[in-house]
C-alpha cells in the first residue's frame, strides 16, 4: 500500500444494509490489510465518519433510515467531511444510479453485483490522488 502514497493502513468505511454484503467487503478489505468500519445506513455513517476519519467511503444508494444519497450529500456539506471520496455501488438501474449518485458528489459508481476484488482496486484508484 505505500506505493500507492497512502497511510500505512488505508480507512474505508462501507455503508451497507444488507449484512451479508457489508460483511463480505469488510472480510475481503481486512484481508488487503485495509482498517474498515460499516454500518447499516446513511444515519449512523453521518455520525462515524468525522470520527473515523475514512480515506474513502463505500456507500450504498438505497438504503433505509437515510439513503446514500442524502448521505452522501450531508457529508458533502460538511466541512468535516466533504473531502472523503465517495464510491457508490448499487443495484439501481446503472444511468439512473449514477447519475443520482455523481449529482450527490459521489467520486465513483459501481453496479453491484461488485466483485469484492474489483472494488478493492478501484478504491486504491480513488483513494491514490488524495493522498499523493
Amino acid at each position: 500500500m505505500a506505493e500507492l502514497g497512502i497511510r500505512e493502513t488505508p480507512r474505508v468505511l462501507i455503508v451497507e444494509d444488507q449484512e451479508e454484503t457489508r460483511d463480505l467487503y469488510a472480510w475481503c478489505l481486512r484481508a488487503a490489510g485495509w482498517m474498515v468500519e460499516a454500518v447499516p445506513n446513511g444515519a449512523e455513517l453521518v455520525f462515524l465518519a468525522a470520527a473515523f476519519d475514512p480515506d474513502v467511503i463505500v456507500m450504498d444508494l438505497c438504503m433505509p433510515v437515510i439513503g446514500g444519497v442524502e448521505a452522501t450529500r450531508r457529508l458533502k456539506a460538511s466541512a468535516l467531511t466533504r473531502d472523503i471520496p465517495v464510491v457508490a455501488v448499487s443495484a439501481m438501474h446503472r444511468d439512473d444510479g449514477k447519475a443520482m449518485a455523481l449529482e450527490a458528489g459521489c467520486e465513483e459508481f459501481v453496479a453491484k453485483p461488485c466483485l469484492p476484488e474489483d472494488l478493492r482496486l478501484l478504491l486504491e484508484k480513488v483513494i491514490a490522488p488524495r493522498t499523493a
